[in-house]
């Protein structure tokens, strides 16, 4: 795999999300986003609610 995020069990997908491929320009927004979240939570609370389990299910 090559630029993933939240991908299991999966071989030779490229800008994937859920082990679905969205091109490069979906995947950067949404590693945007993601990273943002993180980011914001871990500023203000200095922790984060979120793993990888709990984040496929919002």
């Amino acid at each position: 795999m090559s630029n993933a995020i939240l991908c299991f069990n999966a071989k030779n997908l490229r800008y994937a999300v859920g082990n679905v491929e969205v091109g490069r320009e979906e995947f950067e927004r949404i590693k945007k986003m993601l990273l943002g979240y993180v980011t914001e939570e871990l500023r203000v609370k200095k922790t984060c609610g979120i793993d990888i389990y709990s984040i496929s299910c919002q």
